[in-house]
């Protein structure tokens, strides 16, 4: 698979931790680098992660689950904030959510 086949995968991905967002990922990504390009126009290597870093959701095409791969999704290592969108529904196979010590 191609960087490019990559950035048109995440088309195909709905990101439960942006239910607001009602355009493909693949703009983001291209947002994002853009952005940086104006604001840190000598770092070429940051516009590249920019582009890139999301690609990893990729892995939810291959029945990774949400929780996994969607960085946002699951924090690790300390209590879940009330204020995560679906924080309920997207911690359900989070076993942080059954470890004590993060309550």
């Amino acid at each position: 698979m191609t960087v490019m086949e990559a950035l048109q995968a995440l088309d195909q991905i709905v990101d439960e931790s942006d239910p607001d967002v009602d355009f493909p990922n693949s703009f983001h990504a291209y947002q994002t680098a853009e952005e940086i390009r104006k604001v840190y126009p000598g770092l070429d290597w940051l516009q590249l992660v920019g582009l890139l870093h999301d690609i990893g959701k990729i892995l939810i095409l291959w029945g990774e689950p949400q929780w996994c791969v969607v960085g946002d999704t699951y924090p690790v290592g300390c209590k879940f904030q009330d204020s995560i969108v679906y924080r309920d529904s997207t911690f359900s196979d989070n076993p942080d959510l059954k470890d004590p010590r993060y309550r």
